[in-house]
């Protein structure tokens, strides 16, 4: 004998199958703790507030006018949440340069470690470098000579990083002459 199906238990087959194939072909995204390393729980908190008070203000038809309590309170919670996150970025910055800092001065090879590992620039190969119209072009004299201008220039080098950490800020500061090929 036939048994009978419901339309229901069949559209719940159906759903259940598409949900199947796509949890089990399809890729996944997940959090990348690398890229956002100054997110903490404070940031987290305000975030979820943030998408907390989005919501609660689309489920009111999105009102625009300020004197509307979802909206005021909904941008009230993204300024906040802003806020939260530029200070953390800051923090998280500080500790970084003060960290390239104290390897500056204790130890060359760890702090050129840490300026490559923080650059997001493309590598430019430097055969040369110009200081005081003498060119240094050995590979034992490059570090010795970049630390010299970093030690001669460290209050420029210092405002300047961090206003914007590049590598380009080695470069303002000495000549850097690449052959032609």
């Amino acid at each position: 004998m036939h048994e009978w199906v419901t339309v229901d238990s069949l559209s719940d087959g159906i759903r259940h199958a598409i949900h199947h194939a796509a949890n089990t072909v399809l890729p996944k995204s997940t959090f990348n703790k690398h890229t956002k390393p100054y997110w903490t729980s404070e940031v987290k908190n305000a975030h979820s507030k943030s998408r907390q008070m989005r919501a609660t203000w689309i489920a009111n038809g999105r009102p625009r006018c300020r004197a509307n309590i979802y909206f005021r309170n909904y941008k009230e919670a993204k300024s906040q949440f802003r806020k939260i996150q530029r200070i953390e970025s800051e923090k998280y910055m500080d500790n970084v340069y003060n960290d390239l800092d104290e390897a500056a001065e204790l130890d060359y090879r760890l702090f050129w470690k840490l300026l490559r590992n923080r650059k997001t620039v493309k590598k430019i190969p430097c055969k040369e470098i110009a200081v005081k119209e003498i060119i240094h072009s050995t590979p034992e004299a490059l570090p010795r000579v970049l630390l010299n201008i970093t030690k001669t220039y460290s209050t420029i080098v210092k405002i300047m990083i961090r206003k914007r950490f590049s590598l380009t800020l080695s470069l303002r500061l000495i000549d850097c002459r690449i052959p032609r090929s």
